[in-house]
C-alpha cells in the first residue's frame, strides 16, 4: 500500500541486483554463442574438406597419367635435386668454414669482458661496505656477478645463430615453394617465417589425404634447432671455473686491509681483470676450434631433409600402421591430387565445361579463405 516503500524496499533493490549480475548473465551467454562458434568451425572445417576432397577427384586418371612427366619433374627435378644441389654445393663448402657472423659476435664479447667486472663504486658500496668486513667474500660476490654475467652474454648470441638457422631454412621453403611450385598450394611470401610456411603446408595437405613420410621429414627439418648451449655453452663455462671460488683450492690473495676500501676495491678489479685475460684467451683459442659447428649441423640438418624426402622407403616389417608407400609415391600422389592447385590452366583446358571448373574453383577457395578460427569466434 506504500509507494514509497515499494520503490526503495522491492523495486531498487531488484534493479540494483540486476545491474551488478547482468555481466555475469552476458558472460554466460557469450560463453555458450562462443562454444557454438567453435562447433561451427570444426563442422565447416569438416564441410571445407569434403569440398576440397570432391574437388582434387575432379582430376581424371587420364589427366594424371598425361600429366605424370611434368609432376615427375616438380618432385625429382625441381624439390629433390634442388634441395640436394643446395646441400651438396653451398652447404658442403660451407660445413668446413667458421660460422663467420658467430665467430665475430664471440670476438667482440670477448674484446669487451672487462665490462662484466663490476663498476668500483658498486663493489665498494654494494660488497665491501655491505660486507661482512671479508675482502675475499667481496672478490667472491664480483667473480659470481662476472661469471654469470658472460655466460648470459655468451646464451644471447642463440639470436645470431637463430638467424642463420632461419635464412637456411628460407632457402630450402623458397626452392619447395617457388621452383616445385608448391606455392600454388600454400602461399608463399618472401618475408614468410619459413618454419610457419612448412606448417602451414603440410596443415593443407593433409586436410584429405595423409603423407606421414613427408609430414615427418618436414617436422623434423621444423624442429631442427643450433643452439650455444647445445655446442658451446660448457666450453665457456669451462674457462670460468677459474674465477669460481666453490672451485679453487685457495682464495687469490688480497693484501688491503679494511677499511681502506678503494684500495680493497682496486685489488679485486686487478685479480679480474688477470684472470679475465687469460680466460679470454682460452675461449677464443676453442671457439677457434668449434668455429664450424654450426656451419656442419646446417649442412647435416639440410642433408637429413634430403634423405628423408628421397630415399625413405616402403615400410618396415612391422610397421603396420604406415602405409604401404615410399616417399616418392607419396610425393607423386600429392601432386597428383593438387593438379587442380598447380596447373591451373590445363586442369581447365582439360575439363570439359571450363566454366563449371572455373565456378567451382572459385566456391572452393572461397570456402576456403573463410576457414580460419578467428571467423567464428565470438568475444565479449
Amino acid at each position: 500500500r506504500d509507494k514509497k516503500a515499494v520503490e526503495d524496499k522491492l523495486l531498487k533493490p531488484i534493479l540494483t541486483k540486476m545491474k551488478d549480475r547482468i555481466q555475469y548473465v552476458d558472460e554466460i551467454i557469450v560463453k555458450k554463442a562462443s562454444d557454438f562458434g567453435t562447433a561451427v568451425f570444426n563442422e565447416y572445417s569438416t564441410l571445407a574438406s569434403e569440398v576440397n576432397n570432391l574437388f582434387v577427384g575432379c582430376a581424371s586418371e587420364d589427366l594424371q597419367t598425361e600429366m605424370l612427366p611434368r609432376i615427375r619433374d616438380a618432385y625429382e627435378t625441381e624439390l629433390l635435386n634442388g634441395i640436394r644441389e643446395l646441400c651438396l654445393g653451398k652447404y658442403a663448402e660451407f660445413r668446413e668454414e667458421e660460422c663467420k657472423p658467430l665467430y665475430e659476435a664471440i670476438d667482440n664479447t670477448l674484446k669487451n669482458i672487462f665490462g662484466f667486472i663490476p663498476d668500483k663504486n658498486v663493489i665498494i658500496e654494494r660488497y665491501i661496505r655491505r660486507g661482512s668486513n671479508d675482502a675475499h667474500e667481496s672478490l667472491r660476490m664480483c667473480n659470481n656477478i662476472a661469471r654469470l654475467g658472460i655466460i648470459d652474454s655468451f646464451n644471447k648470441l642463440d639470436i645470431v645463430l637463430n638467424d642463420i638457422v632461419k635464412g637456411m631454412k628460407r632457402e630450402v621453403v623458397e626452392i619447395m615453394a617457388n621452383k616445385a611450385f608448391l606455392c600454388k598450394i600454400t602461399p608463399y611470401d618472401n618475408n614468410d617465417d619459413p618454419d610457419e610456411w612448412i606448417k602451414r603446408f603440410i596443415s593443407d595437405i593433409t586436410l584429405t589425404n595423409h603423407y606421414p613420410k613427408i609430414e615427418k621429414a618436414l617436422n623434423d627439418f621444423v624442429n631442427f634447432n643450433c643452439s650455444v648451449q647445445g655446442f658451446l655453452i660448457h666450453e665457456v663455462r669451462d674457462k670460468l671455473y677459474l674465477i669460481d671460488q666453490q672451485l679453487k683450492d685457495q682464495p687469490d690473495p688480497i693484501e688491503s686491509k679494511y677499511p681502506h676500501y678503494e684500495d680493497i676495491a682496486d685489488e679485486i678489479i686487478n685479480i679480474l681483470k688477470d684472470h679475465l685475460y687469460w680466460i679470454a684467451k682460452k675461449i677464443r683459442e676453442r671457439v677457434s676450434a668449434l668455429s664450424t659447428v654450426p656451419n656442419k649441423a646446417l649442412f647435416a640438418a639440410i642433408y637429413d631433409l634430403f634423405d628423408r624426402l628421397t630415399f625413405e622407403d616402403r615400410k618396415k616389417n612391422g610397421e603396420v600402421s604406415v602405409p604401404d608407400i615410399s616417399v616418392k609415391d607419396e610425393w607423386e600422389k600429392l601432386y597428383k591430387n593438387h593438379i587442380r592447385n598447380i596447373w591451373a590452366e590445363e586442369y581447365d583446358a582439360h575439363m570439359s565445361n571450363q566454366k563449371i571448373s572455373k565456378d567451382w574453383r572459385d566456391i572452393t577457395e572461397t570456402i576456403s579463405e573463410m576457414n580460419k578460427p578467428e571467423c567464428f569466434k565470438i568475444t565479449f
